[in-house]
């Protein structure tokens, strides 16, 4: 029955050795001893192992609601609605050509991200017609908050979700940038400890060529067009070879990536530089 069952963390086929990987994953994420939950035979589903998990990581710290921010929950809104049905969604959609560049930065983590600009820019319009259809169906809980405009007005933006998930905005979530965190800081978001900066947002605008601008609104116009971000370019129509030949050429580099990270693994757990 676990092969049909839509949970956060996708199928389930063998549930005892997925729960102890969920809890291993959140007792580091977490920095909790779960190791009573999840076991063989408790019979708990991935999403209910979440939900304990979080809660006891909300008590710890003296706090009542807990919230999960990850991109990656875009192919499994339907799932975590089903799995958390009190739970309130809010949607984050960035520009199409600063989310490209983003991909296609050689800093950081790339193994996972699309090797060129056409593929770039049909996986964001892929997951982001995912979200709006999501939004479409879930009207009464999902907010949809578009990024630019979260940095251009960031105090009313931020008073807009506060009150689609009903808490009170504090003070000091205006200030955040000044506060202590626990998040493991890294290439891809060490801007964490600065204001709200909509230049750094729209650095696209100075680094990416016009061809590279154009190819992303090639893909992506219709769906920019409909959330409001303005072209710079005349439509164009790709021509479905170049599809093609992209769509190969971003599966083999992928594919390439994987590997090369999976073989540097185990270097790095003996120490070998």
């Amino acid at each position: 029955m676990y092969e049909v069952h839509p949970l956060v963390f996708g199928k389930n086929t063998h549930q005892g050795e997925q729960n102890r990987t969920l809890v291993s994953q959140l007792e580091k994420f977490l920095r909790l001893d779960l190791s009573d939950i999840g076991s063989d035979n408790c019979g708990t589903e991935g999403a209910r192992i979440l939900e304990e998990a979080m809660c006891r990581g909300t008590r710890r710290r003296g706090k009542k609601r807990w919230c999960i921010k990850d991109p990656r929950l875009s192919h499994f809104l339907d799932a975590c609605s089903t799995a958390f049905p009190d739970a309130h969604f809010i949607i984050i959609i960035r520009d199409p050509r600063a989310v490209c560049r983003s991909y296609l930065s050689k800093k950081g983590f790339t193994v996972g991200r699309p090797a060129n600009w056409i593929a770039a820019a049909e996986r964001w319009e892929g997951e982001v017609r995912m979200q709006l259809q999501f939004l479409y169906r879930n009207q009464g809980r999902a907010t949809l908050v578009i990024y630019e405009e979260l940095l251009q007005d960031f105090e009313s933006q931020l008073r807009r979700v506060c009150d689609a998930i009903g808490i009170q905005l504090e003070p000091q979530m205006l200030n955040y940038f000044q506060r202590d965190t626990e998040i493991n800081i890294h290439e891809g978001n060490k801007n964490i400890f600065k204001p709200p900066d909509l230049e750094l947002a729209n650095k696209w605008r100075s680094e990416l060529s016009e061809k590279q601008i154009r190819t992303v609104e090639s893909v992506t116009a219709r769906t920019m067009e409909t959330l409001g971000f303005e072209r710079l370019f005349e439509w164009r129509e790709l021509h479905q070879a170049q599809k093609w030949l992209s769509r190969i050429h971003d599966r083999v580099m992928r594919e390439l990536r994987w590997q090369r990270h999976k073989l540097q693994q185990p270097r790095k757990e003996k120490g070998v530089a």
